[in-house]
C-alpha cells in the first residue's frame, strides 16, 4: 500500500481497509458512463485523460473547478445535493447497471464502510 497515513489506521483494520476500500472507484467513475446519467443541476468535473502509472496509481487529468466566493455549504446545499445524489441513485441508468462501477454495488465493502463510520469517535 503506497499510502504513507496507513500507520495511522489501528493495526487490526488495516487488512479490511486495504480488501474494502475500493481505491478505483474514482478512476471508475470517470472512466464510467456516469457523467451522462447526472441530473439536471449536476455534474462530474470534465476529464481530458486517464492514465494508468502502475498496479498501484492512476492519474486523472480532469478540470479545475475554482472555489466559488461565497459558495459555503449551507443546509440548503446540503438538501440540494442529497435530492440530486438521490435521483442519481434512483435513475434506470444507475440501476441498470450503465456506468458499470462494481465497486459500488459490493455488499461487503458497504457493510465494512458502515460498521466503520459507526465505530469513529
Amino acid at each position: 500500500m503506497l499510502w504513507s497515513g496507513i500507520r495511522q489506521v489501528p493495526p487490526n483494520v488495516r487488512d479490511d481497509l486495504v480488501r474494502y476500500y475500493p481505491r478505483r472507484t474514482e478512476v471508475d467513475v470517470y472512466a464510467s458512463g456516469l457523467a451522462e446519467a447526472m441530473p439536471a443541476g449536476g455534474r462530474l468535473s470534465d476529464v481530458y485523460r486517464i492514465d494508468e502509472l502502475d498496479g498501484q496509481c492512476t492519474a486523472i487529468w480532469m478540470e479545475d473547478i475554482p472555489e466559488t466566493p461565497g459558495g459555503e455549504w449551507s443546509a440548503g446545499r446540503f438538501r440540494d445535493a442529497a435530492m440530486l445524489l438521490g435521483r442519481l441513485a434512483g435513475s434506470s441508468e444507475v440501476w441498470d447497471g450503465g456506468p458499470g462501477i462494481s465497486s459500488a454495488r459490493d455488499s461487503a465493502r458497504r457493510r465494512f464502510h458502515l460498521a466503520t463510520a459507526n465505530s469513529s469517535p
